[in-house]
């Protein structure tokens, strides 16, 4: 599990199209959400174990393996879903994403994620810079 701490209005990027915000921090509970392509399942953990114990099927969409927008296009800031969690309580996404509360702090949370290891998982500011690096590599090179 990858850990990440964040503060209120910071993001993680899982792969290339699904982006975490951490929205508000009020004393023991944190306010995420989640903004991914209509066709991956987003869920509380509770939820989501309740649909797979009335599917004899595994969840419908998994995110191996996909790029589903190219990587030099702007990421959306607009907010998906949004729930609150408290610690140790998750969120899943699609059928091999897991984001736990791990720590709940003043000003900033821990987020444990478990993904597949061709999922990648970047502080958006850092996937910023990745991507900027790459833009004066093609203007460069290009």
């Amino acid at each position: 599990m990858l850990v990440l701490s964040r503060h209120p209005r910071e993001q993680i990027l899982l792969g290339d199209r699904i982006l975490v915000t951490v929205i508000k921090i009020r004393e023991n509970k944190v306010q995420l959400a989640i903004n991914a392509p209509s066709l991956i399942e987003v869920h509380r953990q509770e939820v989501s174990d309740s649909i797979l114990d009335k599917r004899s099927i595994p969840a419908a969409v998994s995110v191996e393996g996909w790029s589903l927008r190219p990587a030099l296009q702007p990421i959306p800031t607009n907010f998906g879903l949004c729930l609150w969690r408290f610690r140790d309580e998750s969120i899943t996404i699609g059928s091999d994403i897991l984001i736990t509360v791990v720590d709940i702090q003043r000003d900033k949370v821990r987020l444990g994620i478990q993904a597949p290891i061709q999922v990648s998982v970047h502080r958006r500011e850092v996937y910023e810079s990745i991507q900027a690096e790459l833009q004066s590599g093609i203007r460069r090179y290009g």
